[in-house]
């Protein structure tokens, strides 16, 4: 039980990806040899919770009142999710005025539970979770995919010449110029949480009217 409440501790403040962020920079061999069995215990211990009837749901505090980044210089869009209000910003990625095309977005936190501090992502998060992959389609115009959920493709694109860049994506029989993610997470375990849906917010590119698209896993 104290196990199950420090870990609940932990998600709610935000400090989990810190361990994370922990559990990534450790040597590997060590890891293996000294936490897995605590992680096998921690994983049989939540299916044990979930199995019983009492899943673990995902409850954000912050459910009706995210906080909205202001002042990032060369925004995209923004991703969030539950439980807390911890979020990732995809930022263009200039390097001497120009854009980085090996690289053109740069992701990184605003842990709001941390009193808003800019952090990195770990490699973990990186590879496994919030990272973006790249690919040049044409001249000017950069093809992105999340790495955790990679069919869903976005494009970065200028809106003409030494105009300012914008990602969009392509919904069914309309384009969204994207503003934020939010992914909502429910009856999962410490282990293998559940995703419910990935909620796309932004701006209909032919009436300028703010529109939503959400889609379910």
């Amino acid at each position: 039980m104290l196990i199950l409440l420090i870990i609940t501790y932990l998600r709610r403040s935000g400090r989990l990806d810190g361990v994370l962020l922990l559990v990534d920079n450790m040597d590997r061999k060590k890891f293996i040899r000294f936490y897995r069995p605590v992680t096998v215990l921690l994983c049989m211990l939540m299916f044990s919770l979930q199995s019983s009837g009492n899943t673990l749901t995902r409850t954000s505090y912050f459910e009706e009142s995210y906080p909205v980044p202001r002042g990032i210089a060369n925004q995209l869009f923004y991703l969030q999710r539950n439980p807390d209000a911890n979020t990732v910003i995809y930022q263009l990625n200039m390097k001497d005025g120009q854009l980085n095309e090996e690289e053109p977005v740069s992701v990184f936190w605003i842990r709001y539970t941390e009193g808003g501090q800019i952090k990195a992502l770990s490699g973990m998060q990186r590879k496994l979770a919030y990272g973006i992959s790249s690919k040049i389609i044409a001249k000017g115009k950069h093809e992105l995919r999340f790495t955790s959920y990679p069919k869903l493709p976005l494009y970065l694109t200028q809106s003409a010449p030494g105009k300012n860049y914008y990602v969009y994506a392509v919904l069914k029989d309309r384009s969204m110029i994207l503003d934020r993610v939010f992914i909502k997470v429910k009856n999962g375990t410490f282990c293998i949480p559940k995703v419910d849906y990935i909620q796309l917010s932004g701006k209909d590119m032919e009436t300028g009217k703010g529109i939503t698209h959400t889609i379910t896993i």
